[in-house]
Order: structure tokens, then sequence, then C-alpha cells
């Protein structure tokens, strides 16, 4: 009887491990190995593209977070073709659910042109310190 129930408590150890997956917080989809590619062989920047694009989509109907940095990412290669006015888009995006990135996503609005609003406000800021 003894030996039943140490294998049982064996065996449910067992399933209860194995069920076990780690959880992440956040939506990673295949970032890791599409950038990694990307990195390795630049041609790959449309399959990375594809795959950030993915995610950010994939984000709106899932129950995790987009992973910090894809809304960024994906606004730099939209700066990187020339399309500005998509990459502060995507970059106010990355603002406004990472707040901690809020200089740097700031700076990368006005290094792609920014908005009237962001050029008012570094206007002003300009104003300010040459008055002091």
């Amino acid at each position: 009887m003894k030996k039943n129930i140490i294998k049982a408590a064996i065996l449910l150890s067992a399933l209860g491990l194995g069920a076990c997956q780690p959880a992440t917080l956040y939506n990673w989809g295949d970032y890791d190995s599409t950038m990694l590619a990307y990195y390795k062989d630049a041609s790959k920047i449309d399959a990375f593209e594809a795959e950030l694009f993915a995610l950010i989509q994939q984000s709106e109907t899932s129950d995790k977070r987009l992973a910090p940095g894809i809304f960024a990412e994906y606004g730099f290669l939209q700066m990187q073709k020339g399309d500005n006015k998509s990459a502060v888009k995507f970059f106010e995006l990355e603002k406004k659910n990472w707040p901690e990135s809020k200089i740097l996503m700031e700076t990368m609005i006005r290094a792609a042109g920014g908005s009237d609003s962001d050029k008012k406000e570094a206007k002003t800021q300009g104003n300010q310190t040459n008055e002091s």
C-alpha cells in the first residue's frame, strides 16, 4: 500500500511539473529569433518587420501585453524606410505603453520630424533655456 502511495505521489509530481510552463508577462512572439536572424543577415529585414507587425496586431486581441520595445523597434524600421509619420505613431505608442521610455521616444520623435506639439514644446524649452 505504501509503495502505491509513493508511486502515485511521484506520478502526480511528474505530471504537475510537466504541465508547468514558464509564464511570461509579455507577448514576445518569435521576436528574438527573427531579430537575431535580421542582425546576422540584414536582407531578412522583411521577415523581421512582418514579425513585429504581427506581434502588434496580436497584442490588440491578446491578454498579454506587448513586450517593451516592440513599438519602438517597428517605428525605427519605419523611420529607416523613410515613413517618418508612421514612425512617430509607433514611437508615441511606445511612450504611452512604457512611460519609462519617454525621454528616448521623444528624442526619436524629434529625429523623425515629430509632431507640431513636440516642436512647440521643444521651442518653449529652448526659449526657457535662453532666458536663463
